[in-house]
C-alpha cells in the first residue's frame, strides 16, 4: 500500500508538469539540406518535441546536478525550474543551414565544430559532416543545445570539467538520450 501510494504521488507529480498547451517545435528553413537530410531532420524534430513535452524530461532538467546541488553550470543565474520554463515558454523556431566546415577549420579544431548560433541570429548552422554521422535521436540533443545558446545560454568553449554540465550540453544530453530510449 505504502509503495502504491508513493507511485501514486510521484504519478501526479510528474502529470503536473506538463504545461496546458504542449510544446511544439517548428521548422522555419532548412538550407543546404538534400531530401534524406530532411527526412532526417524532421525526424529529430518529432523526437524533440516528444521529448520536450514527456514529463520524464520535466522531471529530469528539475533535478539536474551541479556541484553537489541541483542547478546547472552557466545557468545565468536561474534555478533548474526557472531554465524549464524559459525553454518550455515558446516554440522551439528552426531555422538551420548544413554547411561544411573549410580544411583549414577541421584541422585547427580537430575535426570541426558540430554548430554554432547565437541569441542575436535566426539561424543555426550544423556542420553536414557530424549532421550525417549522428542519429535522429542526438540530432534531436544537437537542436535542444543549439536552441538553448538562442535564449542566452552559455558554455565553457574548452572542455573544461562544468562544461557537460551547462544548460546547452546538460539538456541536449537529456533530449538525446531520451530520444534514443525504448519509449521514443
Amino acid at each position: 500500500m505504502k509503495n502504491t501510494l508513493l507511485v501514486l504521488l510521484f504519478s501526479i507529480g510528474a502529470a503536473g508538469l506538463a504545461q496546458a498547451a504542449p510544446q511544439r517545435v517548428e521548422v522555419r528553413h532548412l538550407n543546404g539540406f538534400s531530401a534524406v537530410d530532411q527526412a532526417k531532420a524532421y525526424r529529430s524534430v518529432a523526437l524533440l518535441e516528444k521529448v520536450l513535452n514527456s514529463p520524464e524530461f520535466q522531471l529530469r532538467v528539475l533535478h539536474f546536478s551541479w556541484n553537489g546541488q541541483e542547478q546547472f553550470a552557466d545557468n545565468g543565474g536561474l534555478t533548474n525550474q526557472q531554465v524549464l520554463a524559459k525553454l518550455l515558454d515558446r516554440p522551439v523556431e528552426l531555422d538551420v543551414t548544413l554547411y561544411s566546415a573549410p580544411i583549414w577549420k577541421r584541422l585547427l579544431l580537430k575535426d570541426g565544430v558540430v554548430g554554432h548560433t547565437g541569441p542575436g541570429t535566426p539561424r543555426t548552422w550544423i556542420n553536414r559532416k557530424f549532421f550525417r554521422r549522428f542519429t535522429a535521436a542526438d540530432i534531436a540533443g544537437n537542436f535542444a543545445h543549439e536552441w538553448l545558446h538562442k535564449l542566452g545560454f552559455d558554455h565553457d568553449f574548452n572542455r573544461t570539467l562544468k562544461r557537460p554540465y551547462s544548460v546547452p550540453y546538460g539538456i541536449g544530453e537529456l533530449v538525446s538520450e531520451l530520444a534514443s530510449g525504448p519509449g521514443l
